[in-house]
């Protein structure tokens, strides 16, 4: 599998240190980028099952082991919870205050993660014009090992949608890390072609620091490396240079150029 990944003049970065600029969430150029709608208020269904079901009730005791040894066992547990649901219901159905506290997580996160954005596609006219200074960078072949994943990291694909996602803060944890996906992995239909897959993590896993960060890469993840149709004679040499390296040999060299017809770039080798 190879994927993409579009640069402006720090091409020379990649090829010379190796490493990729990753983006803090809350710097991502969408607004709507990783940031839900709304946050769901629970029907009384859902709270029922959430907090007064023996669903419930077993995963709370599983992810609280400790609540069986404070009340002498499962059963007693659940009589508790039964003797107590009109305070448990009134405290389940406090939506200001669960959707609150939802916000401030997703907003620390959005704030504390980095994001990896790569694509399918090397010769998307408009993410040539937007991450390439206009056509004036170039492109990066990765290979993407099983997982998939990049330096084993796992990468994950942006879904597109025409609505954005809705969260539940009553969700039973079973359905916590499909609404992290849904909040993290959606994005607006109009950028469907970018065909995106993401690397997301905390900065402890990249190198850097001051809001730069960076994923070290091995040399022999990069395959390719394609030069924009408006790229400059000098980063045009100083790209041939540094495939010069012996670590850099097998890379592949090519040109985007405008196609004679079309509104489309094609991509040819350079001899």
């Amino acid at each position: 599998m190879r994927l993409y990944k579009y640069v402006d003049e720090h091409i020379v970065d990649v090829l010379r240190d190796f490493r990729l600029k990753v983006t803090r969430i809350s710097d991502l150029n969408d607004p709507f980028d990783c940031f839900p709608a709304c946050f769901t208020g629970s029907s009384e269904e859902e709270i029922r099952r959430r907090f007064l079901s023996e669903e419930g009730w077993r995963e709370m005791v599983q992810r609280n082991p400790e609540l069986v040894g404070q009340f002498g066992g499962f059963d007693k547990f659940k009589t508790l919870m039964l003797g107590n649901r009109e305070r448990v219901l009134s405290m389940a159905k406090d939506v200001a205050f669960l959707n609150d506290v939802f916000m401030k997580n997703i907003n620390k996160t959005r704030q504390n993660a980095y994001v990896l954005s790569l694509s399918e596609v090397a010769d998307d006219v408009l993410m040539w014009a937007h991450y390439a200074r206009q056509n004036s960078g170039a492109v990066v072949e990765l290979g993407i090992g099983d997982g998939p994943s990049l330096e084993g990291y796992l990468l994950k694909k942006v879904d597109y949608d025409d609505a954005r996602p809705l969260v539940n803060p009553n969700a039973l944890d079973s359905e916590v890390q499909k609404q992290f996906d849904k909040v993290f992995m959606t994005k607006s239909l109009q950028w469907a072609h970018e065909r995106e897959w993401r690397l997301l993590s905390s900065k402890e896993i990249f190198e850097g620091g001051d809001s730069l960060y960076y994923l070290k890469i091995n040399p022999s993840t990069i395959q390719g490396v394609v030069l924009g149709c408006a790229v400059s004679e000098t980063l045009r040499d100083e790209v041939m240079a540094l495939l010069q390296q012996s670590r850099l040999k097998h890379v592949t060299l090519k040109q985007a150029t405008l196609h004679e017809k079309e509104y489309k770039v094609e991509i040819i080798d350079v001899t």
